[in-house]
């Protein structure tokens, strides 16, 4: 809620500044994870970080995008 309402003050000033490239990651990351709400489905989301590589992670992606677009 507040990274929102400093991104919609920089928006609104007359020389809006670039907001920096860890504003901007913090801000995707608040709301990727914002509709988790509760305590056991934030554990959960929480126990697989650094589960998986990037890459690796990408190809489970990929297969399962691959699978579902078979199915329709």
């Amino acid at each position: 809620m507040l990274l929102e309402h400093r991104k919609q003050q920089n928006e609104s000033a007359e020389d809006e500044q670039e907001l920096s490239e860890v504003f901007m990651k913090s801000l995707n990351y608040t709301a990727r994870f914002s509709r988790f709400k509760n305590r056991e489905t934030i554990a959960s989301v929480r126990s697989l970080e650094g589960q998986f590589e990037d890459e690796e992670l990408q190809q489970i992606l990929d297969d399962i995008q691959t699978k579902r677009s078979f199915q329709y």
